[in-house]
């Protein structure tokens, strides 16, 4: 499953046997759910009979099983992720249970569908192409889990990273990736998000023999954002389409191979043109006369992968009382999903007052896409300094200077 990434020592306290210990009976109600509570009980009866369960980062709690336990319709338990300690509840006695709830501690979410692609999950364990969805059969892990483990990382280029229109080979999961040159996994990032999709192939054959035909019938779709849940989107035969509008991503399935060991496919990007998204940082503040007072301006080109980069120009324009300082790039050229930022200050030698100002971003290059002028607006905020009331100098008393006397 992990491509002999990882690996559990059973014998951590070196004693020539397996580190399995029980049955072990605790004084407790089965029908108030305390995971917790049983555990840490669990522990201290161990440490009567001279085991340090401290050793072991990874405990499983092999219980009775979940209809003599009020803990609902659940067979297992994990913590999602392990620090110096992590625990896993074993309520059904089942290799997938076991591995789902490894999975978890080593901080995988579940494995969910998503058919319309809008974000909200339909079934959180409807993936069944992985051991975070439900089969109750033992699986490969889908594409952003293998990702997301980095059990890939050994092998260069097995995971593609794209951002381009193409045509692509992609190697079933299901067998060694050494076997092949295509890569297992290709991901398209998303501009202007963090979410990619993931492309991919199984086949019916050594962990995934009893794989549903729905995964291995063309390439499958994921997305996923690096943590959370995963999403299986859809899956794809010769001649189907995938879509995503705003995006304008297009993946189409060209061929699977005869013996289902790789998939052909087209990936374009279509240019869908969408407003520069701007932001000032801070959008007022207040400072004394004179003093500088420094923002930062970011942009974002939001347009899809399949656009031309864009010339933008950058105009400040401020209240005439207000001094620009330290601005000195005037335009710049960003790529899509590309963001910059921007450096400047501005002053005044006025005593007091509120002054706006606004910068403008404008699409200058002539070419499409085209993009309508964005701007956002700012406030600086001027009081006189301290003791200042106009004239002199003072200490805030009286426009003389106390403490002395001649």
């Amino acid at each position: 499953m992990s491509y002999g990434h990882l690996g559990l020592d059973g014998d951590a306290d070196g004693d020539g046997a397996y580190d399995v210990f029980g049955p072990i009976t605790i004084d407790a109600d089965p029908m108030v759910c305390s995971r917790n509570t049983w555990s840490q009980m669990v522990d201290q009866k161990l440490i009567e009979q001279g085991v340090d369960p401290t050793i072991y980062r990874h405990k499983i709690y092999n219980l009775p099983q979940y209809t003599n336990l009020g803990c609902g319709n659940y067979s297992g338990w994990a913590d999602i992720g392990c620090g110096t300690s992590c625990r896993v509840w074993m309520m059904y006695n089942h290799r997938f249970v076991f591995e789902h709830e490894l999975s978890h501690n080593l901080g995988m979410h579940h494995s969910s569908t998503d058919p319309e692609n809008d974000g909200v999950i339909n079934s959180e364990y409807g993936d069944n192409s992985d051991v975070l969805g439900g089969p109750y059969s033992t699986r490969l892990l889908n594409a952003p889990h293998l990702d997301q483990m980095g059990w890939l990382s050994h092998l260069p280029g097995k995971v593609q990273v794209l951002s381009q229109s193409g045509v692509f080979d992609i190697a079933t999961i299901s067998e060694n990736p050494d076997q092949f040159t295509y890569p297992t996994i290709i991901r398209l990032p998303i501009s202007n998000s963090a979410t990619s999709y993931y492309l991919s192939l199984r086949s019916p054959q050594g962990l995934d023999a009893s794989i549903q035909s729905i995964y291995s019938r063309g390439v499958n779709i994921h997305a996923f954002s690096g943590s959370g849940q995963t999403r299986f989107i859809t899956s794809l035969v010769d001649g189907a389409k995938f879509t995503d509008d705003k995006s304008g991503l297009q993946i189409e399935q060209i061929s699977k191979s005869g013996d289902g060991s790789s998939v052909r496919v087209a990936v374009s990007y279509a240019c869908s043109a969408n407003p520069i998204k701007i932001s000032l940082s801070p959008s007022s503040q207040s400072v004394s006369q004179g003093a500088l007072a420094n923002y930062r301006l970011t942009l974002s080109n939001q347009d899809s992968l399949g656009c031309a980069g864009t010339n933008f120009k950058v105009d400040i324009q401020n209240d005439p009382l207000l001094v620009l300082h330290n601005f000195t790039l005037a335009d710049l050229v960003l790529q899509p999903g590309q963001s910059q930022s921007i450096d400047f200050s501005l002053s005044t030698q006025e005593t007091s007052g509120t002054f706006s100002f606004s910068a403008n971003v404008s699409d200058i290059d002539g070419q499409s896409p085209s993009h309508s002028t964005q701007s956002v607006s700012g406030l600086l905020s001027v009081s006189a300094p301290k003791g200042k009331k106009g004239g002199g100098s003072t200490d805030g008393s009286d426009g003389g200077t106390r403490g002395k006397k001649k």
